[in-house]
């Protein structure tokens, strides 16, 4: 008998998240430290406090759980997470997580131009700078909240038999887990030759990102949100480092056989805009993970970008997420607490 998926769409959730040009530092948010794995040299971000006030037998702090992102190409931990983690009721997580943003070596914002003649890691080796970081922070469990790219780069992370132990759960947003389709490579071809030379991201790719992250609607409705998106990629990306990002997404190789063989351990709750580039591909996934340990949630008017597009949305999905994971049971609280006030504020 084939196993039962949980699949739910949400279609009319009221988001009242603040707009990405008004928001500025995270909650909780500790200034930018940087970390040196054997591929480079990433910047990662921390919110929140890395310990417990506990202590282990051998006197040192006891290390929180700690949520995990990886954002998606072109962005960086804010523009690709502000308003999911600026919604109301996301600081409760801080309660009993520690939120590490992690960024691919030179997408981090207003980024110094990489060294000349620097080897950007695989897909492969993105992950594994990953675990390098964590153990070094002594994080012994983890939830990954990857996005696009960033997912990809976590279900990597996910497939790692000799690593994976403390990961136990990941949201993927927008993730498409094949290797690029031709459509794909030559609508970034052109672009990818001139970014090198480039001194901001072209107005070209900026047009086709948008398309990746946003549905039309967005696109044509939300002006603002769609402009300072336009302004993030003019001011904060450093072209030169975002081709070499881009060409190791679009040279990556296919999961399909890795993850039809050997499925990821962990629990997996995978999110797609109804309107995503990807949503095929999405859904493809979404059949080949074991059921009992997945979950899939569509949601419509949305691209890619759905932590943008729909923050409350998924921050009320990826709460009953780590509920089911064992986590969390003050957000809960405080998430049913705001979905009765906004109820009562659709129907007066």
């Amino acid at each position: 008998m084939a196993e039962e998926k949980t699949e739910f769409a949400l279609s009319s959730v009221v988001e009242e998240a603040p707009a990405l040009a008004d928001i500025g530092a995270l909650p909780q948010e500790q200034a930018p430290a940087t970390f040196v794995t054997r591929q480079g040299t990433i910047t990662y971000i921390v919110q929140g406090s890395l310990t417990t006030a506990s202590k282990q037998a051998d006197g040192k702090p006891v290390v929180k759980p700690a949520i995990v992102t990886y954002h998606d190409v072109g962005l960086d931990y804010r523009a690709c997470f502000q308003s999911f983690f600026t919604f109301p009721a996301a600081e409760k997580l801080l309660d009993s997580f520690c939120i590490i943003h992690v960024h691919a070596p030179g997408q981090e914002p207003n980024a110094a131009p990489l060294p000349e003649g620097f080897q950007f890691p695989t897909l492969d080796g993105l992950a594994n700078q990953v675990f390098d970081l964590l153990e070094s922070l002594g994080v012994k469990m983890w939830i990954g909240v990857g996005a696009g790219a960033g997912g990809n780069v976590l279900l990597r992370c996910s497939l790692n038999k000799e690593r994976r132990r403390g990961l136990t759960g990941l949201m993927l947003v927008g993730t498409n887990f094949r290797s690029v389709g031709w459509w794909e490579y030559l609508m970034y071809k052109m672009d990818l030759m001139r970014l090198p030379y480039a001194q901001t991201v072209p107005p070209s790719l900026q047009d086709k990102l948008l398309d990746h992250y946003f549905s039309d609607k967005t696109v044509t409705n939300n002006i603002d949100m769609v402009e300072a998106m336009r302004k993030h990629l003019t001011a904060n990306v450093n072209p030169r480092n975002l081709s070499l990002f881009l060409n190791t997404c679009l040279s990556r190789d296919d999961l399909y056989a890795a993850v039809e063989a050997a499925p990821p351990h962990c629990d997996i709750l995978l999110v797609g805009g109804h309107h995503s580039l990807h949503l095929n591909e999405i859904e493809q996934l979404n059949g080949l993970l074991p059921g009992a340990k997945s979950s899939y949630l569509k949601i419509y008017d949305c691209g890619n970008l759905v932590t943008e597009e729909r923050p409350g949305s998924v921050l009320r999905a990826f709460v009953l997420f780590l509920q089911g994971l064992g986590f969390g049971a003050s957000i809960v609280v405080q998430l049913h607490h705001l979905s009765n006030q906004e109820d009562m504020q659709r129907s007066s």
